[in-house]
């Protein structure tokens, strides 16, 4: 248990907690915000040279665009330099 005071604890206090409900609302709002593409096709922008994190954020932002029919491109500059990383989008089949 963390003590009441560490900087862990009073991160997890302030972090919002939502309903089913407000989770659902916030999600058909993502919807609606990218079905406003249209016809185009949505740019997923990540930081330079991303990591994991960065890639798996992107890919899941792209799959709720597909499955509202918005074509979507993951773009980043830089490098994937790690060799886990490297690993991570060759296993993904990324390009």
């Amino acid at each position: 248990m963390l003590p009441s005071n560490s900087p862990s604890k009073q991160l997890l206090c302030n972090c919002p907690v939502y309903r089913k409900d407000e989770i659902c609302k916030l999600a058909q709002e993502l919807k609606k915000l990218i079905n406003t593409v249209g016809e185009g096709k949505l740019a997923i922008i990540v930081h330079d040279n991303p990591d994991p994190d960065a890639i798996s954020s992107a890919m899941g932002l792209k799959e709720i665009a597909n499955s509202v029919g918005v074509k979507a491109d993951i773009l980043y500059n830089g490098v994937i330099g790690h060799h886990e990383n490297k690993a991570f989008v060759n296993s993904l089949k990324l390009k």
